[in-house]
């Protein structure tokens, strides 16, 4: 049974957000974790949560342990034909990894992406020694559906992600208990 917390929410992330960001983003481990290709700036930060505001086929979560921002979730490439959208998800305080905030907040924004956009499915790459992060994904029904060989480019090393997806049939065989 899929354990979610009752002191997670998501919302809307907003312009008041982006000096919080911009400050995660500057985490050596979550640029290199989010594959970053430039430094981040506090305008660049700003000018993309607008752009997202802005994006009909984009959701940008704040996840919130306690009314705190303690991360993001983000759902877009969305393909309205294929009826299709990606993931990616990050905790930007480090003290609340490994307790089940991220996953929370995957499946809160999982419930509303699907809803919303009325999705078949939804897929992320992730970094095949990226244990954590996997774990979390199988929990909500991911299935590995291919390796992308020398997908992600981290210190100059070629890593392998895999290709996973979740049905929305998948999704909804969960049966999250809430405690």
């Amino acid at each position: 049974m899929l354990r979610i917390r009752s002191d997670v929410r998501i919302r809307e992330l907003g312009p008041e957000d982006a000096e919080r960001i911009y400050r995660w983003l500057c985490d050596p481990v979550i640029a290199k974790g989010l594959g970053l290709r430039r430094d981040p700036t506090p305008e660049y930060t700003l000018n993309w949560i607008q752009r997202s505001l802005e994006d009909p086929l984009t959701s940008a979560y704040a996840l919130l342990l306690n009314g705190s921002h303690v991360g993001n979730a983000v759902l877009d490439k969305t393909d309205s034909y294929l009826r299709t959208s990606r993931l990616s998800i990050y905790l930007g305080n480090p003290d609340v990894r490994g307790m089940g905030v991220g996953l929370t907040g995957i499946y809160y924004a999982l419930l509303d992406g699907f809803k919303k956009y009325n999705l078949h499915k939804v897929w992320l790459t992730v970094d095949v020694s990226n244990r954590a992060a996997l774990n979390t994904y199988k929990t909500l029904n991911f299935r590995v559906e291919g390796v992308l060989r020398g997908e992600f480019l981290r210190s100059g090393e070629r890593r392998d992600a895999y290709y996973m997806g979740l049905l929305h049939s998948e999704f909804e065989q969960l049966h999250p208990m809430i405690g």
